[in-house]
């Protein structure tokens, strides 16, 4: 595997970068605010949650 020093692939796999998770995602799309309040008010207690939706989606 290439080295991606700043990139999106980091030694914890694909899409693991901070950045990435907490940025370049959200920036891409215009109306995350309201995606996250409503995923997030589907699960309040985040009782299906995880360390990779938690990055994402806090």
């Amino acid at each position: 595997m290439p080295a991606a020093q700043d990139g999106p692939v980091t030694d914890g796999g694909p899409g693991t970068a901070p950045a990435v998770l907490t940025w370049a995602v959200p920036a891409a799309f215009d109306e995350w605010r309201t995606v996250r309040e409503i995923l997030n008010s589907y699960d309040p207690p985040r009782v299906f949650s995880n360390t990779f939706l938690d990055t994402l989606l806090p």
